[in-house]
């Protein structure tokens, strides 16, 4: 066995720009202490640098083209001894020692106490001495045979084999793994068997399992060329018994197992054959649907015009017919077997059409329409906007939003709340808002998830009706005391002593003040609580006692608050409020104020639930280290139809005080759809960052309503709006607005890092500010492509600033609009106008890291791609810094596409324009000005060779040679 022992000395310095936000996480630092000069070192991911020794691979010596820091490395043998030259590769079946000596450049300093982090090691041995620190990092491998090696981590047996089904042909061999090769044996158990074994051979090239029969599977799994299996690898089969034998269960590179299954079932014939719900009709400037899951089946999506058969890449063009080829895989204990010829169907479709028990399905469209009308909604799924009726609550009365506004109305008529055990019918009478229109929209395209099958609405049209199910039948034991309950606790005690799956309604008699002990709340189904509580207030406020959390709303359960007032405490070690697998309603009149928590969520931690604010409810006054006012974790979800999170001014509004941000709410792990409602006066304190809204580890905030505004981080902070460290914020409708960024900060609305995507399909960014030194008014957008990923900002629709003074984004340092370095702005429509400091500024770190890119899309460092109805409004120009250029990824529909503005004196070589093509150059260069000057970009008649790039410059253009 193989064990690898590296010991690093040191840390590694970040590539740190001037107006450059840095990540969040344990590797995000700012220099606090102000001092001229004082550049502090900030990445602190040493396996970055020092990578894990492997076979035949030069060690690393010497690190000398950082502007930081110098790296040397002495290599030493397990005993600690040096290796002294020539030392060419690492050899196999050795252990390595590395002690790495990192000497900080002029201007640059280690702080005192740094997060080194090595992600397959632990540090040790380190001192915390500023100058000059060593530390040290151990690194250990377990493998036996190469240290070039990728452990295989599915042993989930059942991905790789399928369950036994009658009537389906048995699986052999599953070729097309780049980690493993299966190999199966079936046999099959015998009534009467003739040996001991019970189970013989399956033999016939013909044959099919039968129903009703015992299988046994023996599957022989062979780890394909660099990989293998890790010691005690943990198999399993859930629908199955897993035998392995001891002989072969530590094998690096081969597994021999059996499984043993239950009687066979006869597979059900897929009957959904309505794909309307899982794909979308195209949509010209919209993303195409490329997979999708249903309950019967799965689906993969290609793209192609069906006039060139060219498949699509980025949104659908405008004037084009498409086709959708989508290939289906049938779930768990289903086939398609039985099925007959074009029995699928889409409401948009022009045709489909499907062979006989095949689920290959080819779906023809008509075509997206032209480039300058109106946009045909799109934001068809309705399950947000109105939910279902639901016994006691009252019902959703209008809808708004950017694409439609409207009335809904129920029959039969409701008066106050819903009944119990009735049918309830809603039509919505919806409104095309500005710029988009019902014409294009098929019949039955709008969806609600709650409603299935019970759905309609004419083609063009924007009357949906919607039928749902009976609401729950009063046998369920509604517990309404017969005069207002005084206490809290006696309300308690009555929802206890019901048993699970009832449902409880509890009146507090109005007023007082009452106080709770913390951690003394706690709703279960199943241990003492029923499956749906509702607490009316009549405007109680509940004020917590001691440290610890006011109320914790568990598995099973779903809680509604009306008209009440939950406070916190300062001082506290608990969020006020835990959704700990639950579901918590806040209606009218609910509001959550005044927890100081020292640790994580001040207001609600979601963790692994569900959070509903409606109109009339309000979470404000909160502070914590991460997610002041709420925090979304481990899978949970936020919907926010209403309301507000936040305060009446900055100084009652949800704050954090921590590196990780998010003063209004930090989406860590899980979903945030905002459908309506406001997210304002929160902020992100000490040069933190996220004032409104934090995105990382992955997730996911769509935003079609509502307003994100008034929020800001402090001097040195990210994102005073919104900021994306991982995942994606999808804007489809709302504004963000008058957010800002303070001195030194960046992304006064919205900030982009590394791992962070920003769609924009639709809405507004305006008034907000990048003050002092800061960049990207409205937009920042960094990355950092040689030390973990780009950001990338698409922009499909929407308007970035406005025509009157007022709805300007500024930024001191640059990019009033849009400000990007190192990342990626794709450019495809929308509006960009009336910025103060540039539209668009572009910044490349580093020339070095320009290339030409391998199709229309950017690949290099200032990736800049303009394409479609792209255009930044030519009295907003664009400013390219000396690297900077402008892609063309496409023909452009706009006569005039942008003003640029370049930062070096241009001279033959300068390069302002590039393309994949020549004739993108020649069709497109005429439409950008140049320097202000208002005279359009000519080529000169000379050109060169550059000899780094390997591309054709002209003054003024770049092109792929």
């Amino acid at each position: 066995m193989k064990i690898y022992t590296v010991l690093l000395a040191g840390c590694f310095a970040g590539l740190l720009m001037a107006g450059c936000a840095l990540p969040l996480g344990e590797d995000y630092l700012v220099n606090r202490d102000g001092s001229a000069g004082t550049t502090y070192i900030t990445d602190y991911n040493l396996q970055t640098y020092v990578p894990i020794p492997k076979t035949g691979e030069k060690p690393v010596i010497l690190v000398d083209n950082r502007g930081d820091l110098e790296v040397t490395v002495v290599w030493k043998d397990a005993a600690g001894t040096e290796i002294v030259p020539p030392f060419d590769t690492f050899l196999t079946n050795t252990m390595y020692q590395a002690e790495i000596k990192l000497s900080p450049r002029s201007g640059y300093y280690f702080y005192a106490s740094v997060p080194f982090g090595y992600p397959e090691g632990k540090t040790r041995g380190h001192s915390d001495d500023l100058g000059q620190p060593v530390r040290t990092v151990t690194v250990a491998y377990n493998n036996s045979n190469d240290a070039d090696i990728t452990f295989i981590t599915n042993y989930n047996l059942q991905s790789y084999v399928p369950i036994p089904l009658a009537g389906e042909t048995p699986t052999d061999t599953l070729p097309g793994r780049a980690d493993v090769t299966v190999a199966v044996a079936w046999k099959v158990e015998e009534e009467d068997p003739p040996n001991p074994s019970r189970f013989v051979s399956i033999s016939g090239v013909n044959y099919t399992f039968e129903e009703g029969k015992v299988y046994q599977a023996e599957i022989t799994l062979t780890a394909n060329e660099g990989y293998g299996f890790i010691e005690g690898s943990n198999f399993k089969y859930p629908d199955g018994t897993v035998t392995i034998p001891p002989d072969d269960n530590n094998e690096v590179k081969i597994r021999k197992l059996t499984v043993t299954y239950m009687e066979t079932g006869k597979p059900t014939v897929i009957s959904e054959f309505n794909l309307t719900p899982y794909i979308s009709k195209p949509i010209r400037g919209i993303m195409p649907v490329v997979s999708f899951a249903g309950s019967q089946y799965t689906g993969r999506v290609t793209w192609k015009n069906s006039g060139t058969q060219a498949v699509l890449v980025g949104p659908f063009q405008p004037d084009t017919e498409y086709m959708a080829e989508v290939s289906l895989s049938p779930a768990v204990g289903h086939t398609f077997t039985g099925v007959g010829q074009n029995k699928f169907i889409h409401t948009g479709a022009k045709t489909i059409t499907s062979p006989a028990a095949s689920g290959e399905v080819r779906i023809d469209f008509l075509s997206t329409g032209g480039g300058g009308g109106p946009t045909t909604v799109y934001d068809t799924d309705l399950t947000g906007r109105i939910p279902k009726p639901v016994s006691g609550e009252a019902p959703v009365l209008s809808v708004s939003g950017t694409q439609y506004t409207g009335s809904v109305t129920w029959a039969p008529p409701v008066y106050g709340t819903f009944q119990y055990g009735t049918v309830y019918t809603a039509v919505a009478a919806l409104n095309a808002g500005p710029g988009y229109t019902f014409i294009g929209l098929g019949q039955n395209e709008f969806t609600h998830r709650q409603a299935p099958g019970g759905i309609t609405n004419p083609a063009g049209n924007g009357t949906i009706t919607m039928v749902f199910p009976a609401t729950a039948s009063s046998t369920l034991a509604t517990i309404t005391s017969f005069g207002p309950v005084t206490k809290a606790d006696s309300a308690l005690k009555l929802i206890k002593e019901k048993k699970a799956d009832n449902s409880v309604t509890i009146d507090l008699s109005g007023g007082e003040e009452e106080e709770v002990e913390g951690g003394s709340v706690v709703l279960e189904a199943g241990k003492n609580s029923p499956a749906k509580v509702i607490i009316n207030g009549r405007g109680r406020v509940l004020k917590i006692s001691d440290q610890g959390t006011l109320l914790t709303v568990g598995g099973g359960v779903t809680l509604t608050l009306r008209n009440i007032t939950l406070m916190g405490m300062s001082g506290n070690n608990a969020p006020l409020v835990r959704v700990q697998g639950g579901k918590l309603i806040l209606g009218a009149g609910v509001i959550l104020t005044g927890n100081e928590n020292t640790g994580d969520a001040g207001g609600v931690w979601v963790n692994g639930g569900e959070l509903v604010l409606y109109n009339g409810g309000v979470i404000k006054g909160m502070k914590a280290a991460r997610g002041g006012g709420v925090l979304i974790d481990n899978g949970g979800q936020f919907t926010m139809g209403g309301g507000i999170l936040g305060g009446e001014d900055i100084t009652d509004g949800n704050r954090v005080t921590g590196e990780n941000g998010g003063g209004g709410v930090l989406v860590a792990d899980g979903t945030f759809d905002m459908l309506g409602g406001t997210i304002q006066y929160n902020s992100a304190e000490d040069g933190n960052s996220g004032g409104g809204v934090l995105l990382a580890d992955g997730g996911i905030f769509d935003m079609h309503a509502g307003f994100i505004q008034s929020n800001r981080v402090e001097a040195g902070g990210s994102g005073g709006g919104v900021l994306v460290v991982s995942g994606a914020f999808s804007m489809f409708g709302g504004t963000v607005q008058s957010n800002e960024a303070f001195a030194g900060g960046s992304g006064g609305g919205v900030s982009i890092l590394s791992q962070g995507t920003f769609n924009l399909y639709d809405g507004t960014i305006r008034g907000n500010k990048g003050l002092g030194s800061g960049s990207g008014g409205g937009v920042f957008l960094s990355g950092s492509p040689a030390y973990g990923g780009r950001g990338r900002f698409n922009m499909y629709s929407g308007t970035i600033g406005g025509g009157n003074s007022a709805d300007a984004n500024e930024a001191a340092a640059g990019g009033g609009g849009v400000y990007a370095i190192d990342a990626d702005f794709i450019l495809s429509g929308g509006t960009i106008m009336g910025n103060t400091g540039y539209g668009v500024y572009v910044h490349a770190s580093d020339e070095r890291y320009i290339s030409v890119p391998e199709s229309f899309y950017p690949t290099s460092y200032d990736s800049f791609l303009m394409r479609g109805a792209a255009q930044v409004h030519e009295n907003n120009p664009v400013f390219l810094s000396s690297h900077a250029t402008i892609t063309i990824g496409e023909t452009l529909t706009a006569s005039t596409a942008a003003n640029i503005i370049r930062q070096s004196t241009p001279d033959s070589a300068t390069r302002l324009l590039r393309a994949s093509s020549s004739e993108l150059i020649t069709a497109n260069y005429d439409k950008f000005l140049y320097n202000g000057n208002g005279s359009h970009i000519n080529p000169v008649a000379s050109v060169h060779m550059d000899s780094y790039s390997r591309t054709i410059c002209w003054f003024g253009l770049y092109q792929e040679y």
